[in-house]
């Protein structure tokens, strides 16, 4: 399952999991509680863990808009590599410690 993946993408799927199973975890307490004593008012637990469930899923969905939107677009052309391109523009004789601009102690 971890085999061939980055620390980000791994992290992210164990972040994931921990909050599913916790979201699970919840539900099923909610509806152990309203089985076990169905007088008992659920609706706020409910409406938490429904808002949670909420926020994940428009953050997965602007997640998964985001990077289709990126796939769809054009890749820019790539740039011309030329041979001389990071040769010096100086010869290293013409170096000297006095030419020094950032020597502040002229």
């Amino acid at each position: 399952m971890f085999r061939g993946r980055s620390a980000i993408e791994i992290l992210v799927i164990v972040f994931t999991l921990t909050i599913a199973i916790v979201i699970i975890g919840f539900g099923a307490a909610i509806a152990f509680i309203k089985v076990r004593d169905p007088k008992v008012d659920v609706t706020d637990a409910a409406r938490a863990l429904l808002g949670v469930v909420a926020s994940i899923l428009s953050a997965l969905l602007g997640l998964l808009a985001g990077k289709s939107e990126m796939l769809n677009r054009p890749m820019p052309p790539e740039p011309e590599h030329h041979e001389h391109e990071h040769e010096p523009t100086h010869e290293l004789h013409e170096l000297r410690w006095e030419d020094d601009p950032t020597d502040s102690t002229k």
